[in-house]
């Protein structure tokens, strides 16, 4: 073949020609996608159970979407994850299968359980999915970890404000914790307990649904399981009268803030 249009150039040009309008012609009707369809077929579950451990969160939590999404039809895979404080679960559709009823089908089995514990929140149920990884960027330099996170979320800020970034997570790092301090004379000058103070949080954290307000919280119902775990630590028996009148009323009860604060 190559001899011969090494012989015919005309018929080699024809040939050319030929493509080339193909191409013209078949252009027209390429699909082109800019932000590509990225088809939609995860679900994710996500139940708060502040103060709970990761093993009362994978019993009274996890076990109880597993079973609820068994009802549930075109489910390929369910994943649930059990964590201090929060319990999530990830439902995979077969493919193929329509996303909308899917969906529905898993809100309305979720919200037909009635046995989580009377602490946990609301399940959130949303569409996961809806991105994609594009870029993994390491970080690392001779400074402690906390300087390095601060470091890290100065870099996510800087990549968020070129306008060209979606969304960028920071991992490899705890959780910030915060501690509240409140001096015995503000609360007398108030006329506030330890307690009203954590009242305070659970309400604010209903209001904003701040996470760090749920840090808090967390905080203070992981110490009291510390604590109870080793009773001998949490006898106040031979404490002054004065500590428990400078905490307030509450502080003799076992398990309030003030009597957490205490200890």
């Amino acid at each position: 073949m190559i001899r011969y249009f090494a012989e015919h150039p005309t018929a080699a040009n024809l040939v050319m020609v030929l493509f080339i309008a193909i191409g013209l012609i078949a252009a027209s009707s390429v699909k082109r996608e800019t932000f590509p369809v990225i088809p939609a077929d995860e679900v994710e579950v996500r139940v708060l159970y502040p103060g709970a451990s990761a093993e009362e969160v994978e019993r009274t939590i996890c076990r109880r979407i597993e079973e609820a999404l068994e009802k549930v039809k075109d489910v390929d895979e369910v994943r649930c994850e059990a964590r201090e404080n929060v319990g999530t679960a990830i439902a995979q559709m077969l493919e193929g299968s329509n996303f909308d009823r899917f969906q529905n089908e898993i809100k309305t089995e979720i919200e037909a359980i009635d046995n989580f514990p009377d602490l946990a929140e609301d399940p959130a149920i949303r569409q996961i999915g809806l991105t994609d990884f594009v870029a993994a960027v390491a970080v690392s330099g001779p400074m402690s970890a906390t300087d390095l996170k601060a470091y890290a979320e100065d870099i996510k800020d800087n990549l968020l404000a070129t306008g060209e970034v979606s969304q960028v997570n920071v991992r490899g790092f705890s959780d910030h914790q915060i501690r509240i301090e409140v001096a015995a004379q503000t609360l007398r000058q108030y006329g506030l307990s330890v307690d009203d103070i954590a009242a305070i949080n659970r309400i604010k954290l209903q209001e904003y649904g701040d996470p760090e307000i749920a840090t808090r919280i967390a905080q203070y119902e992981l110490a009291y399981r510390m604590q109870m775990s080793v009773p001998d630590l949490t006898d106040l028996t031979n404490e002054p009268t004065a500590t428990f009148e400078e905490y307030g009323p509450e502080s003799k009860k076992k398990g309030t803030f003030a009597n957490n604060c205490i200890l």
